[in-house]
């Protein structure tokens, strides 16, 4: 053990206790400030802004060559927010200043002059270990010299989970000291990896159901994009894995956070399905200091919201590109002017009537005399489009309703000052043309244009970019945090070389598992290998991603497990849980484990198969595929997985199903 390790330990808990201490001080001193925001309303019904107590402690320490102007010391930390008293000096996260810990050669003057970082470690909210990395100036002395203190008696050093920690504490001798161990290692050098055993210890520890804040561990290229200037619309493009979830958590934080300069008073991330906005919110509970300033929505909710109809919708889905397309939005922005104009809408007539009106009005592609459209083709489809009570119970409708609802409201009802969408590759013509009205400002766009789930939304950024009337910077994820190579170059089977770019950090890993059932075994087969996948990830998550899911679901209760009174598609059995997915629900989710069935039964877009893809690259440590019919083409192949014999609780299974 590096020598005063342990007195190291201990006096980074006192001061992290004294920031404590002094954040709530400061806060006691504070008046609340109620801030109105006139018509800018927002969909959620939310009081006004109120400061929250801090949740987070000390992130780590940053040690200069040489005194500056900028305070009294060599050194100083980065916390939640800025503290200067009790002899600490602390820098909050969102400030300039905060780039010399997260970025070896940022932006700002004392980066050059950095000789080490120190990134704090916590256990159940408890610092129980750190990290040191160099800086790009040498070292002149010991850094983070040891403070005059009164601390506690020092506790026990903990190791980080999963490994003993080498006397020396650089990367490189931790990597060596892992030699012997299964199954990754990271590719980055101490140059590009900032606290490398952190994050090695954070991608091989189990999942958790709701992703959490790794402010601590942020990466120099995710802290990059995640500080972006507000005004700036940009889009983010990685494969799976490329923490692109993670940027837009900590995007939203981070631009309302009260140090940083271009703060914005509110912010709304747009997620494919509420099962990803219930996935995000740990980071945005954590790291959001004023309750209101970021809303998270899933697609869905706001083409719901904006339709303003108390009808429910089918699962239907968009069938030609017509049903999607953002000229509808235009026919209905003129049809609500034109309504208006004769008294027929207005702020006195019902919302849903507003919307009756504006769909009528489309349909029969008139208001009173005035033509919306003289092109035949689109005439065509208006006269074609079903009664008004018929298109507002099904989802292929929704988008349209939608852009109904936003044009018979006239002014904006609900606006942001910076929109952040995951999954956006995702998103049609029309649902983009729709988000624009809630968006005063600028955009963060993030997804995969590989993991496109359908050939009717937008298939490029720059296709993207025409719609939303403005130019989009694109830039590239390569490095990936979550599955192992071995899970992403099967997935990547499904790529053409050119697109198999994804630097996994995970190298190695167990191969996927492929096992063929017969047709009436199949979902037995499915249980069973549930019980043998929770039984190697005792502590982590596990999900079944399946077309048919309540087939699943049913063989899941045979075998003894029932569903979770608190989310229906969780299947629980003495204490063991696991997720049961459609390809669509799993989007934007990660599990230590995933089980995808009959892979061939994935509905493929045109040249690729964004719905497959997605969800085989759930997984971070382990994927089996569970299949009867052939799979595609491009998963035959050999090598990158293994077909496995049966594992004794398939062979029990069939045993007592009498097989």
């Amino acid at each position: 053990m590096k020598h005063g390790a342990e007195r190291a330990i201990a006096d980074e808990r006192a001061a992290d206790e004294r920031y404590r201490i002094g954040l709530r001080r400061e806060e006691s001193r504070r008046v609340p400030v109620h801030q109105g925001y006139g018509d800018a309303r927002r969909i959620p019904s939310k009081a006004a802004l109120t400061p929250v107590p801090p949740r987070r402690g000390l992130l780590g320490r940053v040690e200069l060559a040489e005194h500056t102007d900028f305070f009294d010391g060599t050194n100083f930390y980065i916390g939640s927010r800025p503290l200067d008293a009790d002899g600490l000096m602390v820098f909050s996260w969102a400030a300039p200043i905060a780039s010399t810990f997260f970025q070896n050669r940022g932006t700002h003057d004392l980066c050059p002059r950095v000789t080490a970082r120190r990134t704090l470690l916590r256990r159940g909210g408890q610092i129980t270990d750190y990290v040191d990395d160099d800086g790009p100036a040498p070292r002149t002395a010991e850094p983070f010299a040891a403070r005059r203190l009164s601390i506690p008696k020092a506790p026990a050093r903990r190791p980080l989970p999963g490994r003993s920690i080498p006397e020396q504490r650089s990367l490189k001798s931790a990597a060596q000291a892992r030699t012997d161990r299964q199954p990754a290692q990271p590719q980055q050098t101490a140059s590009t990896l900032r606290a490398g055993l952190a994050v090695l210890a954070a991608i091989e520890a189990p999942r958790a159901e709701r992703l959490t804040s790794v402010l601590a561990t942020l990466q120099p290229d995710q802290y990059t994009h995640v500080t972006a200037a507000a005004d700036a619309s940009v889009v983010i493009q990685g494969h799976p894995g490329t923490g692109k979830t993670v940027i837009a958590a900590h995007r939203a934080a981070f631009l309302v956070h009260r140090d940083n300069e271009q703060r914005c008073r509110s912010v709304l991330i747009v997620g494919p399905t509420a099962h990803y906005v219930r996935h995000i919110s740990g980071v945005i509970d954590d790291l959001v200091e004023e309750e209101g300033s970021v809303d998270s929505l899933a697609i869905e909710e706001v083409l719901l919201e904006f339709r303003g109809l108390s009808a429910q919708i089918d699962g239907s889905q968009p069938v030609v590109l017509r049903d999607t397309h953002s000229e509808l939005a235009e026919f209905a922005e003129q049809a609500a002017r034109l309504l208006r104009d004769e008294g027929e809408i207005g702020p006195r007539v019902a919302h849903a009537d507003c919307v009756r009106h504006v769909y009528e009005a489309l349909r029969h592609n008139r208001v009173g005399r005035a033509r919306l459209t003289r092109d035949r083709d689109w005439a065509r489809y208006l006269r074609e489009l079903p009664e008004f009570e018929l298109a507002s119970t099904q989802r292929r409708y929704l988008g349209l309703l939608a852009a109904c609802g936003v044009a018979a409201a006239g002014a904006p009802p609900y606006a942001y000052d910076h929109v952040i969408v995951d999954e956006a590759q995702d998103l049609t013509a029309l649902e983009w043309a729709v988000l624009m009205r809630m968006n005063r400002g600028s955009w963060t766009l993030l997804g995969d244009i590989n993991q496109r789930r359908s050939d009717l939304s937008c298939h490029s950024w720059s296709r993207v970019s025409t719609v939303l009337g403005r130019p989009l910077a694109v830039e590239t994820l390569r490095c990936g945090y979550r599955s192992t190579a071995a899970i992403m170059q099967f997935a990547g089977r499904l790529l053409s070389r050119e697109e198999q770019t994804v630097e996994s950090l995970q190298t190695g890993g167990v191969p996927p598992a492929i096992r063929k059932a017969r047709p009436t075994e199949l979902y037995i087969r499915v249980s069973a290998e549930v019980s043998a996948v929770l039984s190697r990830h005792p502590e982590g998550t596990a999900a079944v991603i399946s077309m048919a899911p309540q087939q699943v679901v049913r063989a899941l209760r045979i075998a003894g497990y029932h569903e979770d009174p608190a989310d229906d598609t969780t299947m629980v059995r003495d204490g063991e849980r696991v997720r049961v997915l459609d390809p669509q629900e799993a989007r934007g989710l990660e599990f230590d484990a995933a089980i995808v069935v009959e892979p061939g039964n994935f509905p493929p877009r045109l040249g690729g198969h964004g719905l497959l893809y997605t969800s085989l690259t759930r997984a971070n440590r382990e994927l089996v595929i569970i299949h009867s019919n052939p799979l595609p083409a491009a998963l035959r192949r050999p090598g990158g997985a293994s077909t496995t014999p049966a594992d004794p609780a398939w062979k029990a299974a069939r045993r007592q199903r009498g097989a």
